[in-house]
């Protein structure tokens, strides 16, 4: 038997829409033959799929520290009672987003699902967690989970074999937890049903705007959790050095950037460029773009997306971006 909204103020909270890429695992995601020990002509069995998001979604977790033995998510959360009697601070157990990676985890053929979870206890703080979900029979297991850190973010993550490999944004020495600005690459393995952390070569980072260089960021979603319309034209945005330019749905557009203090903060200039007409949904989509980029406080990631925090009428907001290698376009 071998899934949140936190607020997102000045700072992209690594918290957490896209499914995870498949893992290069023996799989193919489709059908493979596999013959029983006794019956060498028995026909071929399909491989059996990683749980579903809603499984995920709905599923039980169990070892996580400070919470009882097993806790059972409903919609993608749980909430344990109050620390004290009437007081507000209590634990809550919330799925980070869609995240999901799927592959073959503990080698035995079937799939399996790597997955975030975050911890809260009423605090600022929220503690991500990798939780390894297996699939046995018709259902799942919550098999082992390690812990990644306070507000870390998933910049890019894959499954290989039975390896784990997610590249993050984490607090480092002179970081306030708050703010981290550490780029590391870590991985775990599974074996002997636990995760166990195995070293990396890459050496250690910084967050700076040169990060997001070498990519194209396309527009997923106008907030956290209010994705674009189908109908809505292609926004794109590049950061190259200090500047920043792309297409707004019909117009092509650039400013000046510059990063501040602390890592992640950003301002921007007022945009610039051409002033062609269009028709809607192309102007609206237009509009609402550059008033949003306007208002540009911060970047980081969330869940492998790219997230532009920005302010807008004293309300804090996010976009959210996807990946896409400059000449895919």
């Amino acid at each position: 038997m071998k899934t949140i909204r936190r607020s997102l103020a000045l700072a992209v909270l690594a918290a957490l829409a896209a499914q995870g890429p498949v893992g290069c695992g023996k799989k193919t995601g489709t059908q493979e033959s596999r013959s029983g020990a006794a019956d060498t002509t028995s026909a071929p069995s399909a491989i059996v799929t990683a749980p579903t998001l809603r499984e995920l979604q709905s599923g039980a977790y169990t070892g996580i520290e400070g919470l009882p033995a097993s806790v059972t998510l409903s919609g993608g959360r749980w909430e344990g009672a109050p620390y004290v009697e009437g007081g507000a601070a209590r634990p809550a157990l919330q799925f980070v987003r869609d995240f999901r990676l799927v592959g073959d985890v503990d080698q035995d053929g079937d799939e399996d699902a790597a997955v975030l979870v975050s911890l809260t206890t009423g605090g600022s703080g929220e503690l991500i967690y990798l939780a390894v979900v297996l699939r046995e029979d018709s259902s799942m297991r919550h098999a082992a989970s390690a812990l990644l850190g306070d507000r870390v973010q998933v910049r890019a993550a894959r499954i290989d074999g039975n390896r784990i490999a997610l590249s993050l944004v984490q607090a480092g020495k002179p970081d306030a937890a708050c703010c981290p600005g550490e780029l590391v690459d870590r991985a775990w393995t599974y074996s002997n049903g636990g995760l166990q952390e195995v070293p990396t070569t890459t050496p250690p980072g910084r967050l700076s705007l040169a990060t997001l260089e070498g990519t194209e960021w396309v527009l997923r979603s106008w907030t956290t959790y209010a994705a674009m319309r189908p109908d809505e034209p292609e926004v794109t945005v590049r950061f190259e050095g200090e500047r920043i330019s792309g297409s707004a749905g019909c117009n092509r557009y650039f400013a000046r950037v510059t990063a501040g203090r602390q890592p992640g903060d950003v301002s921007i200039t007022p945009l610039g460029g051409a002033r062609m007409l269009c028709q809607d949904p192309a102007f609206s989509t237009e509009a609402r773009f550059t008033r949003q980029l306007g208002g540009l406080r911060k970047y980081g990631f969330v869940t492998t997306q790219l997230a532009l925090t920005y302010e807008e009428r004293g309300a804090v907001e996010v976009m959210l971006f996807d990946a896409r290698p400059i000449g895919d376009e």
